[in-house]
């Protein structure tokens, strides 16, 4: 599922030939980037067709899940159904249905042992949004208000390639033409000359994961100006804690060690503190160049706190976040916090240094956890642990040791090739979808809907049917519809995701393709979700980050 809109032109045979951007569409309005344009060229070659075992050997339905069933009944007696694991990839979030069958399955067998790529790539960003909501029960994903910002800070993103991070930006090129035109400025701070960096106002080059430390200097210079220039007092005032704390953490960083650290002269420091200073609509997103450096949470950290500073956080010309149009008029506190308090204190056996976060485990400890035995049974969906996890050595050996390792996939891999089980699913054009499920990342309130363009070929099928047909070889209803899985189809999966069935039932979802309300919700994780609505400037987690990543002084000092 794209967030994008596009068009599928077919010749006279109806076959596919052409894709093009739909200019009716609400948030994209016309534009497609690459991987959009191509997509056709997904279902040419290298398909998935049947079920395989170990990629070479073609097996019935029929007998895949009833095998596989069988190795999982016998899993869960000898050894609980944590020993069950799943493993979500990118492309499982752009699948609605099968990423909701996907945690149904795991929820009616009652493991709790999943994992997603946003361990991964994100993680940082999970313990930020943690520390800084003192564990809200609701996962934040900030979006710009391009609409209204006049200074865009972009750190280790290259949206003009990526079109964003965890938040799809659609026409990136556009929205930082249009801040520029309206007398903005939008700054790339990144050791590569990227694309993005080459149509910015200013781009500064720090050493590669020294970001916190010209954060750091930025928050500093700010709060050390006597006038309190660039600062949102009222806010600091009445929507954060702990500034005093944050002062001190940021005192370390004068001009001299900030230009030692990143590798910055005083004048793009200067220049950077004063561009930021004068931006009366600051908003600023970090990217995967954040992410995986090995200071990460503490850039990200100082960047949130430099938004709160700036008084620039859920407010408007800063940072948005995206509630979902099904949940928007919910009270955010009236979510269930057992099952996430309950998860923030688990510990992996075999890694009990690494916490569970956001009801997952980090993928840094599955592959431990496969050698400690802890995991006999790997189910992946719309991912590939050989190809995004460190370690791939590490990773194919701990895979080769499962007593079934479970592939759904569009295409044949090398995983595909490892895997006891490989299943043929549907891709994007294959399926009825919607981005109902990852709404948090679409940068508009709104909810898309797109009907079936191709038919499925081989033997392929819905992710969501491999999971309910699963299911019902272990006597469980995976969708909870009380029907059976040949009586399901796309749509009425859908339904049943967060509110699903209104929308779809009394909206023009369908028949439209998009339902969508225009103005940001601003305000809503201040007013409902933080305790005392007040942001945390500070913690000891993110304190003692900080002191890890510290470089040690000369050894002339």
């Amino acid at each position: 599922m794209s967030f994008c809109g596009i068009k599928i032109n077919f010749d006279a045979s109806g076959v596919p030939i052409k894709v093009i951007g739909d200019t009716d569409h609400p948030i994209s309005k016309g534009y497609t980037c690459k991987s959009g344009r191509s997509l056709l060229d997904f279902y040419s070659k290298g398909r998935l067709l049947h079920p395989m075992l170990f990629g070479n050997t073609r097996v019935s339905w029929e007998d895949a899940l009833g095998g596989l069933g069988d190795t999982i009944k016998d899993i869960i007696v000898s050894h609980g159904p944590n020993a069950i694991a799943l493993y979500a990839g990118t492309n499982a979030t752009l699948d609605a249905t099968g990423m909701w069958t996907a945690l149904g399955f795991m929820y009616r067998i009652q493991s709790n042992n999943i994992y997603t790529v946003s361990s991964v790539d994100a993680i940082n960003k999970q313990l930020v949004v943690e520390n800084m909501t003192s564990k809200a029960p609701v996962s934040l994903i900030p979006q710009i208000d391009f609409d209204r910002t006049d200074c865009l800070l972009l750190v280790g993103s290259n949206p003009i390639v990526s079109h964003g991070h965890l938040a799809g930006i659609p026409y990136p090129g556009k929205k930082m033409r249009d801040i520029m035109r309206r007398g903005g400025a939008v700054i790339a701070v990144d050791p590569r000359l990227t694309a993005t960096a080459k149509r910015a106002t200013l781009h500064i080059r720090p050493l590669p994961g020294s970001d916190y430390a010209w954060l750091a200097y930025v928050i500093h210079e700010l709060l050390a100006d006597p006038v309190g220039s660039g600062v949102d007092y009222q806010y600091l005032n009445n929507h954060t804690q702990g500034l005093t704390e944050l002062k001190m953490a940021v005192a370390y960083f004068n001009k001299e060690r900030t230009c030692r650290i990143t590798g910055l002269d005083t004048q793009s420091l200067d220049r950077l503190v004063l561009v930021i200073k004068k931006a009366e609509n600051f908003s600023a997103v970090t990217g995967t160049g954040v992410s995986f450096s090995d200071a990460g949470i503490v850039s990200e950290w100082f960047l949130w706190a430099l938004l709160a500073i700036k008084g620039k956080l859920d407010r408007s010309g800063g940072v948005w976040f995206n509630p979902g149009l099904t949940s928007k008029d919910a009270s955010i506190k009236s979510i269930n916090t057992i099952s996430h308090t309950t998860a923030f204190h688990m510990r992996m056996p075999a890694r009990k240094d690494l916490p569970a976060k956001v009801g997952e485990n980090p993928c840094a400890g599955l592959i431990d956890e496969i050698f400690a035995n802890n995991i006999k049974v790997l189910i992946c969906l719309g991912g590939n642990p050989l190809n995004s996890f460190p370690n791939s050595d590490k990773t194919a050996s701990g895979l080769a040791k499962l007593d079934a390792l479970v592939v759904l996939d569009t295409h044949k891999n090398d995983l595909v090739n490892l895997a006891h089980f490989g299943l043929p699913v549907c891709g994007q054009l294959e399926r009825a979808d919607s981005t109902i499920y990852a709404q948090s990342s679409v940068p508009m309130l709104s909810v898309q809907f797109t009907k079936k363009v191709l038919e499925p070929v081989g033997e392929v099928k819905s992710a969501w049917w491999v999971f309910s047909k699963l299911g019902e070889v272990l006597g469980l209803d995976t969708v909870n519809l009380s029907k059976s899985t040949e009586q399901l189809d796309d749509v009425e999966v859908l339904k049943t995701i967060k509110g699903g069935r209104a929308l779809f039932d009394s909206t023009s979802l369908i028949s439209n393709g998009f339902v969508v309300e225009r103005e940001k919700p601003l305000g809503w994780v201040v007013d409902t979700v933080l305790p005392d609505n007040r942001w945390r400037l500070h913690s000891p987690i993110l304190a003692s980050e900080l002191y890890r990543v510290l470089p040690p002084p000369p050894l002339n000092c």
